[in-house]
């Protein structure tokens, strides 16, 4: 098989794909979101993933997390298993480790330790989407159907939300600007969402 090209999806990516979306979002926003929620600590002002994991059930995050990455690194070798792969696995690597490390290395246990994190692992997770997209389009050059479409505005999403991390997060030297901080938490949620919709991706593509 040609290296640059892609396993065609079957059922077997598509299961593991929805699986691990599935555990992805449910990490996020049932163990983050919701339990942050719930003790009324994320609001229409706050609402930073930083915020909803430091105060989120540890445990069915870690969990959740854990099972959503075993199936996103188990697509990549078995769909995506082109010259680039292990590039991918070491970047995956990188975003859950320090992803498990921030959950317990809050804001409120050390704040500039956690945003040095929190600033790799967004800019790791985005360099992954924006690699796997480009070699999707390789994969779909050929053919012009929604599914490229898609591929473009996925790519063009992930470096658009870079470098409002960078201008507003990880560089801003000004953290009283509420405009700034929802931009960054917005900014931030937009990246899951295309984590997510990469994911997918490598199910049904």
């Amino acid at each position: 098989m040609d290296r640059l090209l892609l396993k065609p999806p079957n059922n077997i990516s598509k299961l593991t794909s929805v699986g691990a979306a599935i555990c992805f979002l449910g990490a996020l926003l049932g163990g983050a979101y919701g339990f942050s929620i719930h003790e009324k600590k994320v609001n229409a002002d706050i609402f930073t993933i930083s915020q909803a994991l430091a105060f989120g059930n540890k445990y069915i995050m870690v969990i959740f997390f854990t099972l959503a990455f075993m199936g996103i690194i188990f697509l990549n070798f078995y769909r995506a298993n082109t010259r680039f792969v292990y590039i991918r696995l070491a970047l995956l690597l990188i975003v859950y480790g320090l992803l498990i490390t921030i959950i317990w290395v809050t804001t409120y246990l050390n704040e500039r330790l956690h945003y040095i994190f929190a600033g790799i692992i967004f800019t790791t997770n985005l360099i992954y989407i924006a690699l796997l997209t480009y070699e999707y389009q390789k994969y779909l050059k050929n053919k012009k159907s929604y599914k490229t479409t898609l591929l473009d505005l996925n790519l063009m999403l992930a470096f658009a939300a870079l470098t409002i991390l960078l201008t507003f997060g990880i560089f801003e030297a000004d953290d009283s600007s509420r405009l700034d901080d929802s931009l960054f938490a917005g900014t931030e949620n937009l990246t899951v969402l295309l984590t997510a919709t990469t994911l997918l991706f490598l199910g049904f593509i």
